[in-house]
């Protein structure tokens, strides 16, 4: 039960620390601009469900010329710090619009940073 309430805490808690190998992966300078232009593409949605979602990636994915997992797992990284979680559309959705863009903000800088 201990493992179950620690692998979903970042539904509850946004002070969470990205694990190490994950963002040295998944949030570099590259992602990390990819993931200013998801920011700001899902800033603009009136409905934030899982499906609009799903359609703003589907949006970067087809106009950048990228794998889904391109936008996804710096996504996922950004939103829960780990690289394993429920499908991030809906991760996203839970956790709602706003918390969703600050959590992008904090990974945006995040990535930019570790680049210097």
């Amino acid at each position: 039960m201990k493992e179950l309430a620690r692998s979903a805490r970042y539904f509850y808690r946004s002070d969470f620390e990205y694990d190490e190998k994950a963002a040295r992966k998944f949030l570099t300078a590259e992602s990390g601009e990819r993931l200013g232009r998801l920011r700001s593409r899902l800033a603009e949605l009136a409905d934030f469900s899982a499906e609009a979602i799903h359609s703003v990636f589907q949006g970067i994915v087809e106009a950048e010329g990228v794998k889904l997992v391109a936008v996804a797992q710096p996504a996922r990284v950004a939103a829960t710090g780990v690289t394993v979680s429920p499908p991030i559309t809906e991760v996203l959705a839970i956790l709602g619009k706003d918390e969703t863009l600050a959590r992008l903000d904090r990974a945006v800088t995040h990535a930019l940073q570790a680049e210097d």
